[in-house]
């Protein structure tokens, strides 16, 4: 505990490490960036004022160097030497905490969501209302008039807003999907076009040779691919290049994923934008988040948020990994997928 010298290490450590690190300093070796001992070393929680063992301490960490959370358990024990050491046992909790994250964000987007649906529909009985006397108040003019002018922008306007409206709906739980068995290959490809129009995004698409189709909402998976490439554009001030590849992949038991176990489609963006720093990757799909402020996902709003409820109405998941300055790769999985 005085040398911060590694005196043992298990077969599963080395494993982890990719080597064998006993007789190397722990905090030069276990973390990144590192000038001196950690900040956070627990070597004064572990011995009392007499240098006697305490009891063990529990603690949880996220390891930049190995990109995985572990709860460690460490206690002082006595080394065969006499020396009073740091044991240290350390359990990867890396896949738990990712599904406690997202049963957790499921939780509030789905409070959110109730909340917005039902403010949405009142919204638009009144919206119903207001077009209604715009209507009548338009029958008493002349269409030349400026007043009549000005009635039919405000009308305008309130058609914007229930678009506005839809969206809402559509993310709390009134907005379920009206699937139908379709190819995803080629909704994906005009959609994908369509959202890169206008651009510099360098654009390169891989499907796989058998093309699959999936059991979806047309029109909410168009939607969903327009929010990822829009904000893909945006990290990368529309210069590219954008991947987006579709394969056609199982899912078992054993995988991670928030998934029931079978066959689902793969669809990938790969973008190399500015990417999103760590700490704001677990907020992406709250409702207006933005990380706009390091040029990217301008303009987010609810895009991402109706996404991932979009995407879970369908019995899929969306995942991001990103990392700044490196770009990202958001991927939705879409179940129910009949080879053709």
């Amino acid at each position: 505990m005085d040398s911060y010298e590694i005196l043992f290490m298990n077969n599963h450590m080395k494993a982890l490490f990719g080597k064998d690190l006993i007789g190397e300093i722990c905090w030069k070796s276990f973390y990144k960036n590192q000038e001196g001992p950690c900040e956070f070393c627990t070597n004064d929680k572990l011995i009392d004022a007499d240098k006697n063992p305490t009891e063990p301490y529990v603690w949880k960490i996220h390891n930049q160097k190995l990109k995985k959370w572990f709860r460690l358990h460490d206690q002082a024990i006595p080394w065969i030497d006499g020396r009073i050491v740091r044991m240290e046992m350390a359990l990867d909790i890396t896949e738990q905490k990712r599904l406690q994250e997202e049963i957790q964000r499921s939780r509030t987007l789905e409070s959110i969501g109730t909340l917005a649906g039902g403010i949405a529909h009142d919204f638009n009985n009144l919206l119903f209302a207001v077009v209604g006397n715009i209507s009548l108040a338009q029958d008493d003019l002349k269409p030349e008039s400026e007043a009549s002018k000005s009635l039919r922008a405000a009308e305008d306007a309130c058609f914007k807003a229930k678009e506005l409206t839809a969206r809402l709906i559509t993310f709390s739980k009134g907005g379920d999907p009206i699937k139908k068995m379709m190819s995803i290959d080629n909704l994906l490809k005009k959609t994908v076009d369509s959202a890169v129009d206008g651009s510099d995004i360098n654009l390169e698409i891989f499907m796989p040779d058998t093309a699959g189709q999936v059991n979806i909402d047309e029109n909410q998976i168009k939607q969903v691919i327009r929010h990822i490439v829009i904000n893909a554009k945006a990290a990368m001030a529309d210069n590219g290049p954008l991947k987006v590849s579709c394969e056609n992949i199982e899912i078992s038991k054993k995988d991670s994923l928030a998934l029931n176990p079978g066959n689902y489609i793969k669809i990938s963006f790969k973008d190399q934008g500015c990417g999103i720093s760590k700490e704001d990757l677990g907020k992406i799909f709250d409702p207006y988040f933005s990380t706009k402020d390091m040029g990217a996902v301008k303009g987010q709003g609810l895009g991402l948020t109706i996404s991932h409820s979009i995407i879970k109405k369908h019995g899929g998941v969306i995942t991001v990994e990103s990392e700044l300055k490196k770009g990202s790769i958001v991927s939705v999985y879409l179940p129910d997928v009949v080879a053709i």
